[in-house]
């Protein structure tokens, strides 16, 4: 019995990590996102980077990363700002719900009149989902390319008059 409740403190103290991604779509030279919360009472701001310094993040590619970490929470107030030379504007607030461990929370801004942010699956530039799409295509070629071939070597072995 005293394991069982070393392991939910253990669970308990573990720390929660969030990594949250923008697609920031034909943004003006010098604007940025940058994302605030507030995190067990503690104002956090987090800059977003497209530089690839942040782990699976490619360079110029359109997306920006960050990382949270800290204790566990269930509900985080996130607020996606746009920070250029003028200064800061939040073009959006979500209350998302988080889960043990790893969270990635995906947002795709669109600049325009008005601004909208809408929460994705993933922030996937239009670069990265066309190489996808290529591969999808190449290997589903390769396929068809292998069972016709294996079709054909079948017939050509198959016994009967030629």
């Amino acid at each position: 019995m005293t394991w069982l409740l070393w392991a939910s403190l253990a669970h308990a103290s573990a720390a929660q990590a969030v990594e949250v991604q923008v697609l920031l779509r034909d943004a003006p030279r010098g604007t940025a996102p940058l994302v605030a919360t507030t995190w067990l009472g503690e104002e956090r701001t987090l800059t977003l980077v497209d530089d690839g310094s942040v782990p699976g993040d490619k360079p110029g590619d359109e997306v920006y990363v960050g990382r949270w970490t800290g204790e566990p929470v269930r509900v985080l107030p996130v607020r996606i700002l746009l920070t250029s030379a003028s200064g800061a504007q939040t073009v959006a607030a979500f209350n998302e719900v988080l889960d043990d461990g790893e969270n990635d929370l995906s947002y795709v801004v669109e600049l325009g009149d008005p601004v909208s942010v809408r929460r994705v699956a993933s922030a996937w530039s239009q670069r990265s989902a066309e190489v996808a799409e290529l591969a999808r295509t190449g290997a589903s070629i390769g396929w068809a390319a292998l069972v016709l071939g294996y079709v054909a070597w079948l017939v050509g072995r198959s016994p009967g008059p030629r």
